[in-house]
């Protein structure tokens, strides 16, 4: 360790704090040029909202202000000094002789060649003894390094003021600053976009469309209104084409999801306040026919570009597949359905299992409407292009009256059909039995056995028949009394046949009727086959002089009133019309 040890370490150390006053002060003086810059590409971008191309090249000018500042500040402090420079710089201002800088060359052993080793070595014991006094740290931190400090601190403080008072223009101007596409906030607010009901948000600026269908713009805006607006839609080949947008109706009551994007207050409750009025404006795109850009400007107010991507409706095909009741499972004619098909008619309770498939791509959701009601329909299988009705518990389990519906889906873009899918399922009636039965006459004798010739059919096929028989006597009760009849074969569609009926076992007198109705019921569910009636046979119980009068009548009405013919005068005997009345009733004979 020399003698000029102290004075070296105290001359290091403020070589050191020289050197970073000089970064202290490039540093500063670039970032203040920076924000300048910045500051004057703001004014000039706010006040002539350029394109694409010159803000690039105002960046590009803002960074050559930049690289120059640096540059000529760089050149300022390029070379590096030495302990010889800040021993010279001390002499200069505290007013010495040359002693320092020649103690400081004279202590090396090597100086010794020089000259006098004993002149240099008194030299250096003197700089040494006087340095222990001698002042060589100027004042810190240097005026300038204040000043240009405090200069940064007040730009970069008003810069920040301003952004956070205004925070949509600075959002604005750091979008653009990226080269994005948003704009300034002017005297007219673009508040709410949508576009086929879907919101335009800062964080989603595309949307899909139907490919060929029409698109509807809802502009709305609050403060200054002009009386329309347009809309720019530019397509991939660069082509750009202008819609009107129409000022509609007021509407008030703005709902909240929309006060982020209006220039809007806070109350002293925190809550935010925003104009009561907002003016609406649409606009229709007829066709769709490829993807576009579309800008919206409404006064001096535009919004960011929006992408409007064309894609394909999804392509449906219904499927309808009835299966017919039990008790009309053989007939196969009324199951088949044209594939497609979405107008059908099936057999009442039959179940109807519906399905559909998207041709062109997955859907996301599906439904089906009955009348109020609305079922979900379940993917069939993983490329969700497939769906199923789970028709338990719906109308289409047991289809018992016409049903319209209409099927609704939306596909993996967000896309709903232009129109729903509907169609009808009609009912084809299974009408009741057809049942019959007649007599040769209607006037008997008491121990008469008269033949009742019955028929019945049915659609789908006979469940039972019977033959109710009611005695009716004057001044007494009705008698009752139901038959079945066995049917041969089993559920058949139609049956004929004749019944005699014993009167002797019923004790008829003269006077009583017994009425006669068949009754069948047709193949269906366990208790809810239909009943169907024949026409009452009314049979009336008198002697063989009625019975022969009642021929005789009818004979009459069959010849006409020119019949010569007359029971009474003989032209008859009374043997023919025992033989006839024994023929035609069955009877014995007369009493």
């Amino acid at each position: 360790m020399t003698s000029l040890a102290p004075l070296h370490a105290r001359l290091t150390a403020l070589l050191c704090r020289r050197r970073l006053a000089q970064i202290a002060t490039v540093s500063g003086a670039v970032a203040l040029v920076a924000i300048v810059s910045l500051w004057v590409w703001f004014i000039v971008d706010w006040a002539c909202e350029w394109g694409r191309a010159p803000r690039i090249l105002g960046l590009l000018f803002a960074a050559a202000a930049v690289v120059l500042a640096r540059r000529r500040l760089m050149r300022t402090f390029a070379r590096r000094e030495t302990e010889t420079d800040i021993a010279l710089w001390v002499e200069r201002h505290q007013r010495l002789d040359n002693d320092l800088v020649a103690a400081l060359q004279f202590e090396p052993v090597s100086a010794a060649a020089w000259g006098s080793r004993q002149l240099e070595l008194a030299i250096v014991d003197y700089v040494a003894h006087f340095s222990v006094t001698l002042w060589v740290a100027p004042k810190w931190p240097p005026r300038r390094v204040v000043a240009g400090g405090l200069l940064l601190i007040l730009v970069a403080f008003a810069s920040a003021v301003g952004m956070a008072t205004h925070p949509r223009h600075a959002a604005a101007f750091v979008d653009r600053l990226l080269l994005g596409t948003s704009h300034y906030p002017r005297r007219t607010g673009i508040a709410i976009v949508e576009i086929n009901g879907w919101e335009l948000s800062a964080e989603s600026n595309m949307k899909k469309c139907a490919l060929g269908e029409d698109v509807r713009f809802m502009v709305q805006c609050v403060g200054e209104l002009p009386a329309s607006g347009r809309i720019v839609l530019t397509a991939s080949s660069g082509e750009t084409t202008t819609t009107e947008l129409v000022c509609g109706d007021f509407v008030r009551n703005v709902p909240a999801r929309s006060t982020e994007f209006i220039s809007s207050s806070s109350g002293g409750d925190g809550t935010r306040r925003v104009p009561s009025t907002m003016g609406a404006y649409v606009a229709r795109l007829p066709r769709l026919v490829e993807s576009l850009e579309c800008e919206i400007c409404v006064g001096d107010a535009v919004t960011k570009q929006a992408h409007l991507v064309a894609v394909r409706s999804a392509v449906l095909s219904l499927s309808l597949r009835p299966s017919l009741p039990d008790y009309a499972a053989s007939d196969d004619s009324r199951a088949s359905v044209e594939p497609g098909s979405t107008q059908i008619s099936v057999v009442e309770g039959s179940r109807v299992d519906l399905e559909i498939i998207c041709e062109n791509k997955a859907l996301q959701k599906a439904t089906l409407q009955l009348g109020q009601r609305t079922f979900k329909l379940r993917p069939a299988d993983g490329s969700r292009r497939r769906w199923r009705l789970s028709v338990v518990g719906t109308p289409l389990e047991r289809v018992t009256e016409t049903l319209p519906f209409a099927v609704r889906a939306t596909d993996v873009d967000g896309l709903e059909l232009p129109e729903p899918l509907s169609g009808m399922i009609g009912l084809s009636l299974d009408h009741p039995p057809h049942v019959t039965a007649t007599a040769v006459t209607q006037d008997l004798l008491p121990t008469a056995r008269p033949t009742i010739h019955y028929s019945a059919r049915d659609d789908y096929g006979l469940a039972g028949l019977w033959m109710r028989r009611e005695l009716l006597r004057p001044e007494e009760p009705a008698g009752e009394e139901l038959l079945e009849i066995p049917l041969v074969p089993s559920h058949a569609k139609a049956i004929q046949g004749t019944l005699t009926l014993e009167l002797e076992a019923l004790k008829l007198v003269k006077g009583d009727q017994l009425r006669i109705t068949f009754e069948a019921t047709d193949f269906r569910t366990p208790g809810e086959g239909r009943r169907a009636s024949s026409e009452p046979l009314l049979l009336r119980v008198t002697d063989a002089r009625g019975v022969l009068a009642a021929m005789t009548e009818g004979g009459e009405r069959s010849t006409g009133s020119g019949s010569s013919g007359n029971p009474s005068t003989g032209d008859h005997s009374m043997g023919d019309f025992e033989r006839i009345i024994e023929q035609q009733l069955g009877a014995e004979g007369p009493p």
